[in-house]
């Protein structure tokens, strides 16, 4: 749920099932946040661009919660060079997360993006697809070589703040036990650009409930 269409979400659990994202009793593989958006080597101004930066504060912890954090070029090394430009190529579908009132999907685009010597990823697990076969052989390729990547898990315990570049670092977090009784897990949510001129179309936020 969001506070008000203000630049904050809070994150709890939810009672409904298809938003994978709030219902704690369901694995929420990794991803990156607003995946249908503008990636930063595509970024243009008064566009929908994806956040830079994705900053998360523990304000209330569950010992059971824990988030993984994967690094893109953590990933790329387990990664062969067709798949690399298969994942590059713009025969991929993407859609809107379950979180988002206006639903909508991309089509034709890449799901990873090289800059000089940099990556950018738009992946999300549960709202990517690919009606090619070099494009469904990829995203496998890709999720496999996710298993065999080297993560950082970690507890988000009250007061406990991170913050990572979204478009390179893919996060997950695991299923947890949830009561719904107002004493459940509960985050505090923030996007970050690192230009004003990236910000000035503030459906990046308001689409979200």
């Amino acid at each position: 749920m969001k506070i008000g269409g203000g630049m904050y979400r809070n994150i709890t659990p939810v009672k409904k099932q298809n938003m994978i994202g709030s219902h704690g009793t369901k694995n929420f593989y990794f991803h990156v946040d607003n995946p249908t958006y503008l990636l930063k080597p595509e970024y243009k101004e008064c566009s929908l661009n994806s956040p830079e930066i994705l900053v998360i504060l523990g304000l209330r912890s569950n010992p059971m919660a824990i988030t993984s954090l994967l690094a893109i070029d953590e990933v790329i090394k387990n990664l062969d060079k067709t798949t690399i430009d298969n994942l590059k190529k713009p025969i991929y579908t993407v859609r809107t997360p379950d979180s988002f009132d206006k639903k909508h999907e991309i089509k034709n685009i890449p799901i990873l993006y090289s800059y000089g010597t940099e990556y950018f990823t738009r992946f999300d697990y549960h709202n990517v697809s690919s009606c090619k076969e070099e494009g469904i052989k990829a995203l496998s390729n890709f999720i496999d070589a996710i298993s065999m990547s080297k993560k950082i898990e970690i507890c988000i315990d009250k007061g406990t703040m991170i913050i990572f570049k979204n478009q390179k670092i893919l996060h997950a977090r695991n299923e947890f036990t949830t009561n719904y009784d107002g004493y459940d897990r509960w985050l505090l949510r923030a996007y970050a650009m690192m230009s004003v001129k990236s910000l000035c179309h503030k459906q990046i936020i308001l689409d979200e409930r």
